[in-house]
């Protein structure tokens, strides 16, 4: 069970979601039913008020550190700093060390036509919060950080819905191709074909919609 401190409603009630290891799983539901609430509990970010989450036998909150160092997330929110891009996908002050592998990740995300076009490369700036560049390149430059990172598990929260359907139809294929766990949170199901099961958050539960 889960509510927010100060509310009597509880958003979550009985509810039971479980995921294994190379699982590609998809996440819809209507907006304000609680998709990214769903993904805090899972990250450890917030705590349910009744109930256990785990990772194989250990509790969440016990594991924190290790278990989100096998996680990258991208919210809906994308977190850019006032740095370089290659900064931006590396997440490292190092990043010159890695160019090979930091561009092959901007190709992946359908990002290279943007860099070849940048006149200082991967030392060109990005402000902070992308808000030099559009809500699709800064989409891309997320998705590049997350082919870059290739942690484990992967965690997308609405993370395609600023592209137009060509861009994320080729994403979505090269990252149902990593062979890792994945959860995708979106609000459109034909975005989660690929998806080998399929859930709905529903009057506080969470519904498999795929297989029936």
């Amino acid at each position: 069970n889960f509510s927010y401190k100060n509310s009597k409603s509880l958003i979550f009630e009985n509810l039971n979601f479980e995921f294994h290891k190379d699982d590609i799983i998809g996440i819809v539901g209507s907006s304000g039913i609680g998709k990214t609430s769903l993904i805090d509990l899972i990250l450890g970010l917030i705590k349910p008020v009744k109930g256990k989450i785990k990772i194989n036998d250990h509790l969440v909150s016990n594991v924190i550190r290790e278990w989100r160092y096998q996680i990258t997330y991208l919210p809906q929110e994308i977190f850019l700093s006032d740095d370089s891009l290659g900064l931006n996908i590396s997440m490292s002050n190092n990043w010159e060390n890695d160019r090979v592998k930091i561009i092959k990740a901007i190709q992946n995300a359908k990002l290279y036509d943007w860099y070849k076009s940048l006149p200082n490369g991967l030392s060109s700036k990005i402000m902070e919060k992308g808000s030099n560049i559009s809500g699709g390149q800064r989409q891309r430059i997320a998705l590049a950080r997350a082919f870059y990172l290739n942690t484990d598990i992967l965690i997308l929260d609405e993370a395609t819905n600023a592209l137009d359907k060509k861009t994320e139809i080729y994403i979505l294929d090269k990252i149902k191709k990593l062979k890792k766990t994945i959860i995708i949170v979106s609000h459109k199901v034909e975005s989660l074909n690929f998806c080998n099961r399929i859930y709905k958050l529903e009057d506080k539960k969470i519904i498999k919609i795929k297989p029936i």
